[in-house]
């Protein structure tokens, strides 16, 4: 694991699954243990970011909106829809009982980013049926968080390196992969 900030970001297969059939909760637990939480305005310095608190919560919903894309990417990629429906079924279940105490969230918030995040979705399915790359992804990323007044134009290229380095892409293709789901 590499140390960064408040959270650990997986760097190789994760350790927490186990090898035998996980249940659709097990499955969504692991999954979100893998996704970045809140990200603190300490975190965000350490990329040369200067953020408030509401700034830091808004780049911790893109960031969360962009986690939840790859996961839901990989889950389509590998595993049958019904499987995939309930497993992010599940990790919506987990998010919602966890959105103010790790992501450090209002309760007032939650309704709004649904919304919010079904727009993000739609708009980085487009960009991946066009053949972006993660790393376009994230690049789509910052650029809303910039044109949302949330970062300054300059420091898209450090939201950028902090979406690298945060977003374990390939961390849930390897929860997810060779994964046996049964009923709970």
């Amino acid at each position: 694991m590499l140390a960064l900030g408040s959270f650990n970001v997986p760097t190789m297969r994760m350790s927490w699954m186990d090898p035998g059939p996980q249940s659709y909760r097990q499955v969504a637990q692991a999954l979100y243990s893998a996704m970045p939480h809140a990200l603190s305005a300490e975190t965000l310095q350490e990329y040369g970011i200067a953020a408030l608190p509401d700034q830091a919560r808004a780049i911790t919903r893109e960031v969360l909106s962009v986690s939840l894309f790859w996961i839901h990417t990989a889950l389509d990629a590998l595993q049958s829809p019904p499987t995939r429906d309930r497993t992010f079924l599940e990790l919506q279940g987990v998010i919602r009982s966890r959105w103010a105490i790790d992501l450090n969230m209002d309760s007032d918030d939650l309704a709004p980013y649904v919304d919010e995040f079904e727009t993000r979705q739609a708009a980085y399915m487009q960009l991946t049926r066009e053949g972006a790359s993660p790393v376009s992804v994230f690049s789509e990323t910052a650029a809303v968080l910039e044109s949302n007044g949330v970062i300054r134009p300059e420091d898209q290229s450090k939201v950028l390196a902090l979406l690298i380095d945060v977003v374990p892409v390939e961390a849930f293709g390897d929860i997810l992969e060779d994964l046996e789901v049964t009923a709970d």
